[in-house]
């Protein structure tokens, strides 16, 4: 036998080998930078084409990097000092790793290292992941250490791949954050897990040349994987719902637009004060616009709920920031699929959680969660959109964009119903450098703004000026937001599809820049939060031109439902339809709305009643507001105790909407619904966005 079979036979070791070190650290790396992430955000890992990606990036990242770290300078510094190789190669794996895993955890593995309090943090621990190797190297070159080291060490070295790679599997099949439309195979995750057991078996009992191999062959099926997802990649997830065969719709394409924050009165055509939206503007020349149209509540979740199922926000009752639908209310999109339509879903709002259950009834959607902040996000993820932003997005406007003209391209022979949801003009306000508003910037605030949640909690003061340019700010977010809206509808003109598609776009509430001694959203039910514009293009522009009643985004639904010849199986609500609206006839439903949903400081309802009087109350306090929306549209003047009676009336008018939404939740027979658990990401997600103190 000759001494590299003697070799061969021994013991495992985690010395023998830098390619042995490098393949077992790159592995290592990949599965831990997951398993690192995947508790900030679980709902961003839906399916296993976004995890493959990710860590084989990282894993060659890692494997070129220990080889040049290893041939480039630690194997001369061997030779020179006499230091002994293999140690040190084990020594400098775990010392690479070992940094890596814990920068990470930190998320300090970018600027944010170099940072106030970044630096220290890093430092800490650098120094001792550097002791940890040291002391790995002294005892692998100890004679009375080294024995052990080498027959226990080296064999759990050779197993922790395969151990990570199984809790990856794990993540991936139970995974608290998928939507239960995208459940994964067990069959399959059997399958894996079997298959990484076994190779976890042989590492463990194999020689370093064995050991070496397996880990190669390891390392080049993650890569393979990684790009075969990579290239194959789509962003849109497919669920379980089917359609039926299409026939031959009367409207063939439909496309619902909302945009997150924007009020009504920031868009041109609402009026001279708000930005200058050409495209928007021109939509608006072929629609219907709603000079007087409401959101159901004051902040997206409730108010997206509306607008998705026609309901009020007491009938659907989503209303905190974990509330679920109900699996037996019906969406636009349940109606839409079993109606023969391809539907989908864009959207990049975190506060959009798929487990939410808003995406029921869509056969396919994509939602950018926006990792925030950036630095939480895996290192693979935000290698690939550095690397590959051709093939990886992580999400913005203009993705939304680019996915939803890609999925119009792709279906454009098929009736289809696609909703793109925008998270601009929402805080934080950065808008692209070229819509960015005349004048200088107030030096405490620059070209971005993202101190919203300080401001609504009262430890940021501002001056007047400060307060206009934010304000400026977000104007110039509402240009970028007409310009993506724009480039869509000009998608649609291209294709042909124009014409005769009908397009709503609309907003899921407003914002408020202190015209009631506030800011923001959420906190209240004054015109500048809940009125929103409201854009209904016709197809063939069957009715256009300005229309004064006032309406809810609740209509969206039944407008659709009417214009497409949809019939549910079960319908509880008798909400209007816009195009009856805009016909000309009565609805004696569109002479009351209604809003209720606050997330944060006093839960608010309130009424719009009579034509033009509003009532507003605060449930904690009782207190109560009333104005005459007509004369006097700023909310001004409290009418309470000059027209008790009319206070009455809308008192009654409140009442009587809680008791037909009750019938009709009711009617819904919805079961008992569990909020889903937010994970550590999307609660920091929702407190950088204001909507948790």
């Amino acid at each position: 036998m000759t001494p590299a079979d003697e070799d061969d036979n021994a013991s495992p070791r985690p010395t023998r080998s830098p390619m042995l070190a490098a393949l077992i650290t790159a592995l290592a790396m990949a599965a831990a930078d997951f398993l690192i992430a995947f508790p900030r955000s679980p709902e961003s890992w839906p399916t296993l084409g976004e995890i493959l990606p990710s860590m084989a990036a990282v894993a060659a990242a890692s494997f070129v990097s220990i080889l040049l770290l290893w041939y480039g300078l630690l194997r001369g510094l061997a030779r020179r000092r006499s230091l002994e190789e293999q140690p040190l190669a084990a020594a400098a794996a775990v010392f690479l790793g070992a940094s890596f895993a814990l920068l990470s955890a930190e998320g300090l593995l970018g600027p944010e290292l170099a940072a106030w309090g970044g630096l220290g943090r890093g430092t800490v621990s650098l120094v001792a992941t550097t002791a940890l190797a040291r002391a790995i190297y002294q005892g692998l070159t100890r004679p009375a250490i080294s024995p052990f080291l080498v027959r226990w060490g080296g064999g759990l070295c050779h197993l922790l791949p395969a151990v990570l790679l199984l809790a990856v599997l794990a993540a991936w099949y139970w995974n608290p954050g998928r939507d239960p439309q995208l459940a994964p195979s067990g069959g399959a995750a059997l399958v894996g897990a079997a298959l990484l057991a076994v190779f976890g078996v042989l590492a463990r009992r194999s020689s370093t040349r064995t050991a070496t191999r397996l880990s190669a062959g390891a390392f080049v099926v993650l890569l393979g994987a990684g790009a075969v997802a990579l290239w194959n990649r789509d962003p849109f997830l497919k669920t379980r719902a089917e359609r039926r065969a299409a026939g031959d719709p009367a409207v063939r394409h439909v496309i619902l637009i909302s945009a997150d924050s924007l009020r009504a009165d920031a868009l041109s055509a609402y009026g001279a004060g708000g930005a200058h939206t050409p495209n928007l503007d021109r939509l608006a020349a072929d629609a219907a616009l709603f000079r007087h149209a409401y959101s159901t509540a004051s902040w997206t979740l409730p108010s997206t709920a509306s607008l998705l199922t026609g309901l009020p926000s007491f009938a659907h009752e989503v209303f905190w920031i974990s509330s679920r639908l109900a699996d037996e209310i019906p969406t636009v999109a349940d109606l839409m699929t079993e109606a023969g339509y391809r539907t989908a879903a864009v959207t990049d709002n975190p506060v959009l959680d798929p487990r939410l259950n808003l995406y029921k009834g869509f056969q396919e959607y994509v939602h950018y969660p926006r990792p925030w902040p950036w630095t939480a996000d895996a290192a693979g993820r935000r290698l690939l959109a550095r690397l590959a932003p051709s093939r990886y997005h992580r999400g913005g406007t203009e993705e939304v964009t680019r996915a939803a003209r890609n999925w119009v391209d792709r279906h454009r022979d098929e009736p289809f119903f696609l909703w793109i949801h925008y998270f601009d003009p929402h805080a934080p306000y950065s808008p692209p450098e070229r819509f960015l508003p005349d004048g200088e910037a107030p030096p405490n605030i620059g070209t971005s703004f993202d101190q919203h949640v300080e401001v609504v909690a009262g430890t940021r003061l501002l001056t007047r000026d400060e307060r206009a340019w934010i304000r400026q700010l977000y104007l110039a977010e509402v240009r970028y937001l007409d310009e993506q809206v724009g480039l869509l509808i000009g998608e649609l003109e291209r294709l042909g599809l124009y014409e005769d598609a009908l397009i709503v776009f609309t907003s899921d509430h407003g914002e408020e820049f202190w015209e009631h001694g506030s800011y923001q959203h959420g906190h209240s039910m004054y015109d500048e939060v809940v009125a929103v514009p409201l854009l209904v293009k016709f197809p063939g522009a069957s009715h256009k031109g300005v229309y004064t009643p006032r309406v809810s985004t609740q209509f969206v639904l039944p407008t659709i439902a009417e214009l497409c010849g949809l019939q549910p199986q079960r319908s509880c609500s008798n909400a209007p339809s816009l195009a009856a609206i805009a016909a000309g006839l009565p609805s004696a439903d569109a002479t009351t709305l209604v809003q209720a949903g606050t997330c944060y400081q006093e839960e608010l309802e309130a009424v719009i009643f009579g034509g033009d009087y509003k009532l507003i109350r605060r449930l904690g306090t009782q207190r109560e507001e009333l104005f005459n929306l007509r004369t006097d549209p700023n909310e001004r003047r409290c009418l309470l105790a000059s027209a008790p009676a009319t206070a009455e009336a809308g008192r009654r008018a409140l009442e009587e909407l809680r008791e037909r939404s009750r019938k009709v939740r009711a009617c819904y027979q919805p079961a008992e619904q569990q909020a889903p658990e937010a994970g550590r990401e999307r609660l920091r997600q929702l407190r950088s966005l204001g909507y948790l103190n």
